[in-house]
């Protein structure tokens, strides 16, 4: 005991225990490649899994199993902060594989498109690394698929920034896809999909013995063999008892010249087609505003006799409803706003009809989101019209069809 500066006695209590930070020692380069090995190796894998199953490496087969090693690794995960992780690495690695191709337009850009993304599957990783601890395997094996839907619905339909490219069911080649698109819908052939991914994911984790790891593998390969062998029946599957058809005219430039598509168009006349289609924006002008190109349009149609789907575009009102986003993209491209257009020229030239883009790309000046889903009548039959990404969306070739389109034609 002693006097302190304020005369006061004061206690020094010796018996406290001094407090020591403790000091967590770096990990080993051993302990390093585990990590990478168990958790960083498998999501990276998972990613280009899934990648490589969408154009143009088209390697479907992989589809019961891509997924896989992701649904494993988060389960092996301590933190919640580390599935988060897991699922940024696997939607870059996803993201870079599967959707390659918008590096050449957006260029450095695309980094920050692909964490956006991204931001789906790290909302993935999280809950289902929380359902891990809380629910028992049963309920996880529906959860999973249910979960990873309501993700992808998010990415694709439920907010500002749509992307709907790159799901799972969208992967099925075309004679399997034919038959459980109709049934079940794009949605429903991924709940499928991810459903198996499910099983083996459980199956093949690391407390289960051998026996059901090998069980694992074993319901993979017959799901890869079952979808091959089904897919190969479908396609020897008979004629189609379809009636006659029509002749059509596709003709694709990259240089959207109108010189260059009347060049290599009207040397087919000979071969009398029913349909002539060109490109989205074959068209980099306003036909319907500028009478004296129409004319020009119309003059293609009446030489050709066939029905002519041309992409261009059409003046909207500045009035119009439309993001800001989008505004400010066409107003600093354009100068004021407009559709991203089909028009429909009958084969005496006449004007059939026209169709607006109702899905836009993002980040583009791709113009004002049409509102119609009409069918038009032509000499080809009831005709309904989606522009390029319209058509990753259900819901526009669903209500042409109801609204009874015979034939549907994508710009």
């Amino acid at each position: 005991m002693s006097d302190n500066e304020y005369g006061v006695m004061a206690t020094t209590d010796t018996t406290t225990p001094v407090q020591r930070e403790e000091v967590r020692p770096h990990p080993t380069t051993q302990e390093v490649f585990r990590d990478l090995q168990r958790y960083i190796v498998p999501a990276l894998l998972s990613g280009a899994l899934s990648g490589l199953v969408f154009p143009p490496y088209n390697l479907w087969m992989l589809l019961p199993v891509a997924l896989a090693p992701l649904l494993i690794v988060l389960r092996r995960t301590v933190t919640i902060r580390a599935a988060a992780y897991l699922g940024l690495l696997f939607g870059l690695v996803f993201c870079s594989v599967a959707l390659h191709w918008l590096h050449s337009i957006f260029q450095l850009g695309v980094v920050g498109i692909f964490i956006l993304v991204s931001a789906c599957w790290v909302l993935f990783g999280l809950l289902y690394r929380l359902a891990c601890h809380t629910a028992p395997l049963s309920r996880l094996l529906l959860f999973t698929p249910v979960l990873w839907l309501a993700t992808e619905w998010l990415r694709c339909e439920g907010w500002y920034f749509r992307f709907s490219w790159a799901q799972y069911g969208l992967a099925l080649p075309g004679e399997l896809a034919s038959t459980l698109w109709p049934a079940v819908g794009v949605y429903g052939a991924t709940f499928l999909i991810v459903l198996t991914n499910a099983a083996i994911a459980l199956l093949a984790a690391a407390e289960h013995p051998l026996r059901r790891r090998l069980l694992a593998m074993a319901i993979g390969i017959v799901c890869v063999l079952g979808v091959g062998i089904t897919s190969r029946w479908l396609a020897n599957d008979g004629e189609n008892d379809a009636g006659p058809g029509i002749t059509a005219l596709i003709v694709q430039d990259e240089s959207g010249g109108l010189h260059e598509l009347r060049s290599l168009t009207l040397p087919h006349a000979a071969a009398k087609p029913d349909l002539i289609v060109w490109p989205e924006c074959a068209v980099h002008d306003y036909p319907l505003q500028k009478p004296d190109l129409l004319a020009e349009l119309q003059g293609i149609a009446r030489t050709m006799k066939a029905t002519l789907v041309l992409g261009c575009k059409d003046a909207a009102p500045n009035t119009v409803q439309v993001d800001g986003m989008r505004r400010r993209g066409m107003m600093a491209a354009e100068g004021h706003l407009f559709y991203n257009t089909a028009l429909i020229l009958a084969p005496n030239g006449e004007v059939s009809g026209k169709y607006y883009k109702q899905y836009p790309v993002q980040f583009f000046s791709d113009g004002v989101p049409g509102r119609g889903s009409g069918v038009v009548p032509t000499h080809v039959g009831l005709l309904g019209v989606a522009i390029c990404y319209d058509f990753d969306y259900a819901n526009v070739v669903v209500r042409q069809v109801r609204n009874g389109a015979e034939l549907i034609v994508v710009p």
